[in-house]
């Protein structure tokens, strides 16, 4: 018999029951009747029990951590929007679930759902989160409150330089306030700067004497940033040593390679193929690198800068030209440029960690079109060549290719798709020196 939550016999039927159970009891003993009454139905959404950092005044947000009433499905990192941006990432489970996001910009912001978020509970059937329903939405107050700081130094701190007449300062950050007396060499103030925003601010002064100089700001400078309550830059010091008969290392740009197949590509420690700029020390001292910088822009010399590495004499030293950007100093690890080279053509420099940069080595003012798989640099008589068979980290060898020529015009034909085994190899399209 089905009974109804709620729902209640009828005496007549009732009594039947009884009669019945009278019955079974009399002929095979006591019996056990339960009751099964059903659970009512989950009827609540999920909502926002929490969220880290709280509403309010911060002074950083890159992440967002919210907490849920209960346990959903279907969250998504488009579903949270801030100042109706979506955060870059989500993670979590259950119901804890992390958002990551460009910090936006200082000022207030506002925290909301995206109507069309599918986010719901496990109820059967489940029950939607109300994207705009009580505590759906909330807002930060975000602050800036870090000072700026030197992001980069021209020449670096702690080098020694044949002379020293400007130095060159980056900050973290846009600034106001800098004057050239704000930079004092040996405790004269520098006669002049240019710059602006975070800079570089180029601080120009009579040439320092030979010996250590001392570097340092104007205990009573009044540079700071641009926050609504402006955070104050903090000073500091550092020295260099003057040597004028200090002669930078002979380093130079041996060979590279800007166009590259599956066959003569070089790959890097992520298993992609590319671009590579070698270095060879020519000198009998090893020879640290750091400040010193690789640029595909004659105007920007310093556009990426070595870490503290080294280059041994007589050595090699491989620098994938990537556009990664990478610069780990342990030995053996792979450096990245934040720069590809361009095989139609380009400027390529190598400069030292002077200010301002003296070029050591470039191809000015652009190295010629480069082929698929051919490198370019200079042989053992210091020649430029083209080379057949590239040889990053090591003495290049002898080639006889010195220039390219346009391809020449065929009349359309079908051909099988190249492959390693019948890949064209000849020069065909190279000029030789015979």
């Amino acid at each position: 018999m089905y009974l109804a939550p709620g729902a209640s016999l009828h005496p007549a039927v009732r009594g039947k029951m009884i009669s019945l159970t009278s019955l079974v009891m009399a002929a095979v003993g006591p019996v056990l009747l339960i009751e099964i009454a059903s659970a009512p139905a989950d009827a609540s959404p999920p909502t926002v029990a929490s969220v880290t950092p709280p509403p309010g005044t911060v002074s950083g947000l890159t992440q967002i951590t919210v907490t849920f009433s209960e346990p959903v499905t279907g969250v998504g990192f488009t579903d949270l929007l801030i100042n109706t941006i979506p955060p870059t990432g989500v993670s979590g489970s259950g119901a804890v679930y992390t958002f990551m996001l460009d910090q936006p910009p200082y000022g207030p912001v506002q925290v909301t759902w995206d109507p069309g978020a599918a986010i719901a509970d496990f109820a059967s059937p489940p029950n939607p989160f109300d994207t705009s329903g009580p505590g759906a939405s909330w807002q930060y107050n975000l602050v800036d409150t870090t000072p700026p700081t030197i992001r980069a130094l021209n020449p670096l701190a702690g080098v020694t330089v044949q002379s020293l007449s400007q130095i060159e300062v980056t900050f973290s950050e846009p600034v106001t306030g800098v004057n050239a007396a704000d930079l004092l060499i040996n405790s004269r103030p520098a006669t002049n700067v240019t710059g602006s925003l975070a800079g570089p601010y180029v601080f120009r002064f009579a040439p320092a004497p030979a010996g250590p100089v001392q570097v340092a700001w104007e205990a009573g400078h009044d540079i700071r940033d641009q926050a609504a309550t402006p955070n104050s830059f903090a000073g500091g010091n550092w020295s260099y040593t003057v040597d004028p008969n200090f002669n930078h290392a002979p380093l130079r740009i041996n060979e590279f390679l800007s166009a590259y197949s599956g066959i003569a590509g070089l790959a890097d420690e992520d298993g992609e193929l590319q671009d590579w700029i070698e270095l060879y020390n020519q000198g009998t001292n090893t020879v640290s690198l750091l400040g010193w910088s690789l640029s595909d822009d004659a105007g920007e010399p310093g556009k990426w800068t070595f870490p503290a590495v080294t280059l041994g004499p007589r050595q090699y030293l491989v620098v994938f030209a990537s556009g990664k950007d990478r610069k780990p100093t342990p030995p053996g690890a792979k450096l990245h440029t934040n720069f590809k080279l361009n095989s139609a053509g380009d400027y390529l420099g190598l400069f030292n960690a002077a200010s301002p940069r003296a070029v050591a080595s470039e191809f000015a003012p652009e190295f010629p079109e480069q082929r698929s798989d051919y490198s370019y640099g200079y042989d053992s008589a210091n020649q430029l060549r083209y080379f057949q068979s590239p040889t990053p980290g090591a003495a290049n060898g002898v080639s006889t290719i010195v220039g390219v020529v346009p391809p020449r015009w065929r009349a359309p034909r079908f051909v099988t798709r190249p492959t390693a085994a019948n890949r064209p190899r000849s020069p065909a399209n190279f000029t030789r020196d015979h």
